[in-house]
């Protein structure tokens, strides 16, 4: 009897313990002695720029329903329209569609800004939140052919930017992107021709294809964390004379600058690839891309008329310099294989450096004409070792080999090789 006694009293107590700390227990002071912890939110009603808007859930604590009322947003006006609803200033009423349409985001997180209805002015910063949570995405076509637009601010709440948002905004010319947007859509800024300064965000990840194709007049572009830049993504961007590749980089698609007016290539880091053609036709005068490159589409710097000087690491060339006729200087470092083709039609190539593990040279001097001088960190003996298929009426008769140890003729050459 004694027993059950002391267990009741026991169980007694720890009831009466449980119900002072409860968040409803009001002490001395009339404070409760802890926080609600909410951690699902159910909408009662939806809080918006006029009305109060409430919203309940329980406390994971003290397990009580927990009420919250939300007092109305308020309008925001700039240039005469409420960014958040799309009511016009002076009580003119609201447009037969909202100015701004959002949808919930795939995971609940936020919101995604789906359309920009009737609007005609300027200037916009979008809005960073909507109903009480961040908005996180600007949707396809969100924006799309907003012909009066010229400047945007995106927020920080935004990370990621759908395919062809911005496109065909013809009059846009300043966009300044959120610190934390990690990747810009398909065809995200298109034929924006107007187009003249971008702020992109250390956050930045990838580009992807033909997202500023066609905007000719964009200046210098700075992306210090990106590592994929789409096909087409700078195409014809003929004022583009300054990009700054990351440190992070690893693919480049196919035609990615083509026509651009990029004039220096600087790649220090190893890449995955770099697509056909994708440098073609530029304004590029120089080239160092020291890294290794696993795989390299065709004509990466093809017809690139300003061309003059390059350098190139570990790259299993092709015909990346075909008809780069200003081409002087080109050194190869650590490159293990030339192919056929590579340097053919360049016309003015006057001096080339091979150094590194070298291993094979095919016919790579066909059509130029102006070579007089090839500089090779090895011996002549290891040059005849080499495993190559090169035909040296291709060189002029004035054109000397420099190895190490000796310098070689055509003639020298030529001679050795039959004894060889």
């Amino acid at each position: 009897m004694k027993n059950i006694l002391k267990i009741f009293m026991f169980a007694l107590c720890f009831a009466c313990a449980l119900s002072l700390s409860s968040c409803e227990y009001p002490p001395e002071d009339g404070a409760q002695t802890h926080e609600h912890n909410v951690l699902h939110w159910e909408i009662v009603y939806d809080v918006d720029c006029e009305s109060d808007g409430r919203r309940v859930g329980t406390c994971i604590d003290c397990m009580n329903e927990v009420r919250d009322e939300q007092q109305s947003l308020t309008h925001d006006y700039r240039g005469g329209t409420c960014v958040r609803c799309g009511k016009t200033e002076g009580g003119a009423g609201e447009q037969s569609k909202p100015m701004f349409e959002y949808k919930p985001a795939a995971d609940g997180a936020g919101y995604i800004l789906v359309a920009v209805n009737g609007f005609g002015g300027k200037e916009l910063a979008l809005a960073a939140e909507y109903n009480g949570k961040p908005v996180v995405g600007i949707g396809d076509d969100a924006l799309n052919g907003l012909k009066t637009l010229e400047t945007v601010v995106i927020p920080d709440s935004v990370k990621t930017v759908g395919a062809r948002a911005f496109a065909y905004c013809v009059s846009l010319r300043k966009v300044s992107v959120g610190k934390n947007v990690e990747s810009l859509g398909y065809s995200a800024f298109t034929e924006c021709t107007g187009l003249h300064e971008i702020v992109l965000p250390d956050t930045l990840r990838k580009i992807d294809g033909y997202c500023f194709y066609g905007c000719v007049s964009l200046g210098s572009v700075q992306a210090r964390g990106l590592e994929t830049i789409g096909e087409n993504a700078f195409w014809g961007c003929e004022s583009l004379n300054n990009f700054e590749f990351s440190q992070n980089i690893d693919y480049i698609g196919r035609q990615a600058f083509c026509g651009s007016g990029v004039t220096v290539v600087e790649i220090t880091a190893d890449l995955t690839y770099i697509g056909e053609r994708a440098f073609a036709e530029s304004a590029v005068t120089l080239v160092k891309i020291t890294g290794e490159v696993s795989n390299v589409g065709a004509g990466v710097f093809s017809d690139c008329a300003m061309l003059e000087t390059a350098v190139i690491g570990k790259i299993a060339l092709q015909n990346e310099f075909y008809n780069c006729n200003a081409l002087k200087t080109l050194s190869f470092e650590n490159t293990g294989r030339i192919d056929a083709n590579a340097l053919a039609v360049c016309a003015g190539l006057e001096t080339v450096y091979l150094r590194g593990e070298l291993e094979y040279m095919g016919e790579i001097f066909a059509g130029s004409e102006s070579l007089s001088r090839i500089v090779y960190d090895g011996t002549a003996e290891e040059w005849l070792s080499l495993k190559r298929n090169l035909y040296w009426h291709f060189v002029k008769e004035g054109c000397v080999l420099e190895c190490s140890d000796r310098s070689l003729t055509r003639a020298d050459l030529l001679e050795l090789e039959k004894l060889a």
